[in-house]
């Protein structure tokens, strides 16, 4: 296998197709949610309503007890609601992300299509509640596992977190696994337990090579993220450094060297989700070009394997020839002894 070429090309249908980024991003981004809500004027849980109307007696006691119940109730609701709203909205997008970076590069790579944002959409639709259950039997598992290792950890005194640390290698063998089989599932539309299947075989009959993988996606994004975070650690701390001489002495040049640091940290922060979308963009590019290489393999290997391949062929012509390469030796012989 052809590891650069692999990388080049890749790195090729990425950086041309751009709108690749933007499914690539649904992903990473829809990851999770979370809101903070405070009240400046009222503490709800401390019966703040009371102290703010005034009544007396049990009758205003009461009232006053009814709409903190209410406005306690409302704010949980809302905080519920829009809790939920975010998951799924999250969850919309991660699917439609996924299946439309993988049938867009897949596009790319085998037809040279161009992908287009409409198309994709709608070309995602039938995928939607295959990868939905999928979804839902990764996260099964990924709780089972979380479960697993804390009850592991409690047990053996913290020895298996220094365990999981030396298998981090491992957790990128894992993703190339599952990176296999999205792509069995949205690129061959294969059904869930085939494309487990499908997977499988293909991880397994190559196993030295995705190693290698893990090694390269691995380490590469490790060096990648150190340098981005270095990065974004001196930008941070020289704002947090500024910041706080404009609130010592209020000098103006520190003023305008803030917003400056400030207006960089938000120009780093959309270039870390850009940069995110394009690596993400890439990594499902070289999943697809590894899944294709080993696919194309196997089934090389069943054609030949079946009779069904060229090379039968071709090898009969080359004895035929060989034969006739005999039989023209023969007749110059014989007509060399006939002259004599």
């Amino acid at each position: 296998m052809n590891f650069g070429e692999i990388l080049k090309k890749a790195w090729n249908v990425s950086w041309k197709n751009k709108l690749l980024w933007l499914f690539a991003l649904f992903g990473p981004l829809a990851g999770g949610t979370s809101a903070n809500f405070n009240s400046s004027r009222f503490d709800f849980s401390n019966g703040d309503m009371q102290h703010q109307f005034n009544y007396s007696g049990d009758w205003g006691s009461q009232i006053a007890n009814f709409f903190n119940n209410i406005n306690n109730v409302f704010l949980i609701l809302a905080i519920v609601g829009f809790v939920l709203v975010m998951i799924v909205i999250s969850i919309i997008l991660n699917i439609y992300g996924t299946a439309g970076a993988i049938l867009g590069t897949s596009g790319v790579i085998e037809k040279d299509e161009k992908p287009k944002f409409k198309e994709l959409i709608k070309a995602s639709n039938p995928y939607f509640w295959k990868l939905l259950l999928f979804n839902v039997v990764l996260f099964l598992l990924g709780v089972a596992a979380v479960i697993a290792f804390i009850i592991g950890s409690v047990m053996t005194l913290g020895l298996l977190v220094c365990l999981v640390i030396l298998l981090i290698p491992v957790f990128y063998l894992v993703n190339i696994y599952l990176g296999f089989v999205y792509t069995a599932l949205v690129k061959d539309n294969l059904d869930m337990m085939e494309a487990f299947k499908k997977a499988w075989e293909l991880f397994r009959d190559n196993f030295t090579n995705n190693i290698i993988w893990a090694l390269i996606i691995g380490i590469g994004k490790f060096v990648i993220n150190v340098v981005v975070g270095l990065v974004m650690l001196v930008i941070g701390v020289l704002f947090a450094v500024v910041v706080a001489g404009v609130v010592d002495n209020g000098s103006g040049v520190l003023i305008a060297l803030s917003i400056i640091l400030g207006l960089m940290l938000v120009a780093y922060v959309i270039f870390l989700i850009v940069f995110s979308a394009l690596q993400n963009s890439f990594i499902w590019s070289t999943i697809i070009l590894i899944y294709n290489e080993y696919d194309n393999a196997k089934e090389e290997v069943v054609m030949i394997s079946s009779g069904d391949s060229p090379a039968p062929a071709a090898k009969v012509d080359d004895m035929l020839e060989e034969e006739l390469d005999v039989i023209l030796e023969d007749d110059t012989e014989s007509s060399s002894e006939e002259k004599k």
